[in-house]
């Protein structure tokens, strides 16, 4: 269910963004030579792509690991992805400590 009373509220949060906000915002990047923002949306949108390919290299290998473990859905089996996930590398001990009470599900192959 959604209550109308917080799609309005956010309707004018939204709007005193726009109004009081977004001026002071533009005003501000205003001071910064077009180039500057220039190179500094480069190096922003490179830093998010590798974070991207970073990240999709690590659910695939994490996707990888819990296939290849094939017991029920219970509290061992997420102990035992875990282990197998720290003792692989440093870049899974983020996700498990981003995500704390992940649970892994496994899918049967329909031949």
């Amino acid at each position: 269910r959604i209550w109308l009373g917080s799609s309005i509220l956010f309707g004018i949060g939204g709007a005193c963004v726009v109004l009081f906000l977004n001026p002071i915002f533009f005003n501000l990047l205003d001071i910064f030579d077009s180039n500057l923002l220039f190179y500094i949306s480069i190096i922003c949108l490179t830093v998010l792509f590798i974070d991207l390919a970073i990240s999709c290299n690590i659910i695939k290998r994490l996707k990888l690991s819990a296939n290849t473990l094939k017991k029920d859905y219970t509290e061992e089996v997420s102990k035992m992805v875990k282990a197998v996930l720290k003792e692989k590398s440093r870049s899974f001990n983020r996700l498990i400590k981003a995500f704390p009470d992940v649970t892994f599900l496994f899918k049967n192959k329909k031949n």
